[in-house]
């Protein structure tokens, strides 16, 4: 069997790809050829919006769609630090708890109102930019809002590690859990000069030595990434 994939965001196909062709080796006797794109993929995913057009429905695309932005309580909202949360009060309960949050309760009958969802945006994004997002988390914690912080990959993978989910600097896994198995944390990825004193002391170099060739000029050393 030749496997063949685009890029790793196909793993979920591939995954499925190659327990099929395993399935049919063991049954027929014959293999095959698992060639997993991620344009497929992502097409394939998405299969049900041309249909959807094609009935007359709007155009799902950022801003069109209910939940792609269309509407004032399912989106993004920028904080007065410059980052953004993610807005997904989209149930009524969470809605209204949501705008007793803010201070205007009266605006939880304003969701089946499309006539009022202009307003309703510049409620959320003038409140939103009030404060900074650390602060909102803080304020909308236990509240049950819908409301969650847009991170950065190295928060989220900070969060994933405080929660347990992570594993040394970014093993996660396995997807789905697996009683039995666990992840075993990968190393760091390295740069030009991480383990320079850590080869040269290999090597028997002693620290006056290695010093030497520091200060000289002849070998460099770096400080491990921050993670």
């Amino acid at each position: 069997m030749n496997f063949a994939a685009d890029t790793a965001a196909g793993g979920l196909f591939a995954a499925f790809g190659v327990l099929a062709a395993l399935h049919g080796r063991q049954t027929t006797g014959r293999g095959c050829h698992v060639d997993v794109s991620m344009l497929e993929a992502l097409l394939s995913l998405t299969s049900c919006v041309p249909a959807w057009s094609e009935t007359g429905a709007r155009d799902p695309s950022w801003g069109g769609g209910f939940l792609s932005g269309a509407v004032p309580f399912y989106d993004c909202c920028a904080t007065a630090d410059g980052r953004r949360l993610n807005v997904a009060a989209i149930e009524p309960k969470f809605f209204t708890n949501l705008c007793a949050a803010l201070g205007r309760s009266e605006a939880a009958t304003w969701q089946g109102d499309a006539a009022l969802w202009d307003e309703l945006r510049a409620f959320f994004t003038e409140a939103f930019a009030r404060q900074t997002q650390d602060k909102w988390v803080e304020q909308l914690s236990g509240k049950d809002v819908a409301v969650s912080p847009v991170r950065s990959f190295s928060e989220a993978f900070a969060a994933g590690r405080a929660a347990g989910l992570v594993q040394g600097v970014a093993t996660v896994g396995p997807v789905p859990r697996m009683s039995g198995w666990g992840p075993v944390p990968g190393e760091v990825a390295s740069q030009p000069g991480m383990h320079t004193r850590a080869v040269l002391a290999d090597r028997w170099w002693s620290d006056e030595e290695i010093e030497w060739l520091l200060q000289s000029g002849t070998v460099a050393t770096a400080a491990p990434p921050d993670v």
